[in-house]
């Protein structure tokens, strides 16, 4: 249950990178798109549809600001990736200690 959730946190930050860098990098690409309004894509951004320098500049500057909230969600999903692997590879609860163990053998 625990990897799973991990392995969609990890989804999520990978998808949402991408996107900032789509989104900001998109005046330099926006008029490559041929019909941007019936294209279903990463021109079309619900109310704003990118097809004018203007409207490309607004998706760019969305993009630009969810820079610093991506990192954020990338630390926070590489702190619990980290606290997962201590958990599955750490010592058990179980476990004997050392001497304890070496006395049985």
């Amino acid at each position: 249950m625990a990897g799973q959730l991990d392995a969609r946190r990890t989804s999520i930050t990978a998808s949402k990178n991408c996107s900032s860098a789509t989104y900001a990098s998109i005046p330099l690409w926006y008029w490559a798109i041929p019909d941007p309004g019936t294209e279903c894509g990463v021109t079309h951004l619900g109310p704003l549809n990118v097809d004018m320098l203007r409207d490309a500049g607004v998706a760019s500057a969305i993009g630009l600001a969810t820079i610093p909230l991506i990192l954020l969600l990338a630390r926070w999903c590489a702190a619990t990736h980290a606290e997962l692997g201590v958990r599955m590879l750490g010592p058990s609860a179980y476990a004997l200690p050392r001497d304890e163990a070496a006395k049985r053998v």
